[in-house]
């Protein structure tokens, strides 16, 4: 299934944002967040599609901005026809191959 949703959880003075990806995004979305300078940590255990961004306070609305723009990007990339003109499969989240 596309993400399309994150949790937000507030540690002291920094928020974490947590959210799956398709592995095969995860670099792409630390690549995103490390071009903004100073603005969070990207985490991923290992063997694992869920990621938390780790950002300041100060700093959420915009984080938050990027991840909802990231999220709606690569949902749009994961439904998007292939160059032959198929579409991908359609998952559901009972599919265990469902990120």
């Amino acid at each position: 299934m596309p993400p399309t949703a994150y949790s937000t959880k507030r540690e002291g003075d920094l928020f974490t944002l947590t959210f799956f990806l398709p592995k095969t995004q995860i670099g792409y979305a630390r690549y995103i967040l490390e071009a903004y300078d100073n603005l969070g940590i990207q985490s991923t255990p290992t063997h694992s599609t869920q990621t938390t961004w780790s950002v300041p306070k100060s700093r959420r609305g915009e984080a938050e901005q990027l991840l909802t723009a990231l999220l709606s990007e690569i949902s749009a990339e994961e439904s998007a026809p292939h160059a032959d003109g198929s579409l991908p499969p359609q998952k559901t989240a009972l599919d265990p191959s469902s990120p």
